[in-house]
């Protein structure tokens, strides 16, 4: 009884006042000429011939078409819609998301949660007092009878998932209008046009505007830095949501790592929250965050010298390597801080001691090799040299962990020739040129 009553104020208020000028049933003309007859239409009929499908909805069907008006179709970004014009695989797709098999009326519809497409892809159907929407866009006129079929009228282009690439799905989605002109200025739209796979953690426009102003402007002025910032968003390969989880840790094409955390029942990634998964694109997937990553701006590096050590009474001298490189490349015998698989740089420290010393100044001569590990958690620039702070985790001697860890460690790389490499910490120092 409900429903009934839901369908009859639904016609009623279509009827009286949705169109000014509603169509006249006209069941001698198909679906296409119905279209055409009206004037509302020339955009839809235009995309049908240019996709061949105006012959199609020409058979003897029946049909049920969800057509868009022009004003729906000027709704679309230029950008989206243009792409579609050029693609007409993907503009047929679209337009079959349209086109139900058989004649479906509105009471059949309203009646409904949802209704396959001849595309394949499924409209989700609600009803709301007297509105009737079909994937978010609204049936503005329903029940235009044609011959071989029936013409509901929607306000809004219906865009089937997976469709559209990542940067048309970014831009079609319209919360993400910073991170596509980011994207125009550091040159990489070409890229993730290009059949992929990709994973992107996209920014939302509340997540660039939380960014410092001046920070955020200094990147749109160069798109070197830039491109950086955002290619450590973008994963190789399409991963959902699920697989994600699994991975843990990831490599950007950035080079650098992102790690995957479960806080509170909340999906983490490098401290940024996940807040929408899943979102399918023609060449590959977009998850959504909450925050613009900050990538750690650490590359491979090895340097030998010579290093001083202080453990508990111990003084240790000797000659020394020390190396930066990415946690997964390497056996790695401390583990680290969580005891589980991450994407990590690590800073190694190996001493070949030849003289060791105590604290009441007895001294003994002994070959040992000492090897202290710390992770990396901060990266900055000061004038001509990359620093790196990095926290201890695993200090071994002779194969043996030691149970008091090393302190945090300062790495300075001067980057002028030669490489001059200098580390120090609480009880630590370490002098050498990069090799």
């Amino acid at each position: 009884m409900k429903k009934n009553v839901l369908v009859a104020l639904f016609l009623l208020a279509l009827t009286s006042s949705m169109l000014t000028t509603p169509i006249l049933a006209q069941p001698e003309l198909d679906i296409v000429e119905t279209a055409e007859s009206d004037g509302r239409f020339t955009t839809l009929i235009f995309a049908l011939e240019a996709t061949g499908l105006n012959e199609t909805l020409k058979g003897s069907g029946p049909f049920t078409v969800f057509a868009p008006t022009d004003d729906a179709f000027a709704a679309l970004p230029p950008e989206v819609l243009n792409w579609l014009v050029a693609n007409p695989t993907a503009l047929t797709e679209v337009l079959l998301y349209h086109v139900v098999s058989g004649k479906q009326m509105a009471a059949d519809v309203v009646a409904l949660s949802s209704i396959e497409t001849v595309q394949g892809g499924n409209l989700t159907i609600t009803v709301s007092d007297t509105v009737v929407m079909i994937d978010g866009a609204t049936i503005i006129l329903t029940d235009i009878v044609c011959s071989n079929g029936v013409i509901h009228v929607v306000d809004a282009v219906l865009m089937p998932e997976g469709v559209l690439d990542i940067v048309r799905t970014a831009i079609y989605a319209g919360s993400f209008t910073t991170l596509v002109t980011a994207l125009k200025i550091a040159d990489l739209v070409g890229a993730l046009e290009s059949p992929g796979p990709f994973t992107v953690f996209a920014p939302t426009d509340d997540a660039f505007a939380a960014l410092d102003p001046d920070r955020l402007a200094y990147l749109l002025d160069n798109p070197t830095k830039l491109a950086e910032v955002l290619l450590y968003h973008v994963v190789s390969g399409s991963l959902t949501a699920e697989e994600v989880l699994e991975q843990g840790c990831l490599t950007t094409l950035q080079g650098g790592f992102l790690n995957i955390d479960v806080v509170d029942d909340a999906v983490m990634i490098d401290g940024a929250t996940i807040i929408l998964t899943d979102i399918v694109c023609s060449n590959g997937v977009i998850h959504v965050v909450d925050a613009v990553l900050k990538p750690l701006r650490v590359h491979p590096a090895k340097a030998v010298g010579y290093a001083s050590l202080r453990f508990w009474w111990w003084r240790l001298f000797g000659l020394a390597k020390l190396e930066i490189y990415p946690f997964n490349t390497v056996d790695h015998p401390g583990g680290n801080p969580a005891d589980r698989p991450a994407c990590v740089w690590v800073v190694k420290l190996t001493v070949w001691v030849c003289s060791i010393r105590c604290c009441w100044h007895s001294h003994r001569v002994r070959r040992v090799k000492i090897e202290a590990y710390w992770i990396i958690k901060r990266t900055w620039k000061c004038y001509s040299k990359r620093i790196a702070k990095a926290e201890g985790h695993a200090w071994t001697w002779n194969g043996y962990k030691l149970s008091r860890p090393p302190p945090d460690i300062v790495v300075a790389t001067y980057h002028k020739e030669p490489y001059w490499t200098k580390a120090y910490g609480t009880g630590i120092s370490f002098f050498g040129i990069g090799i």
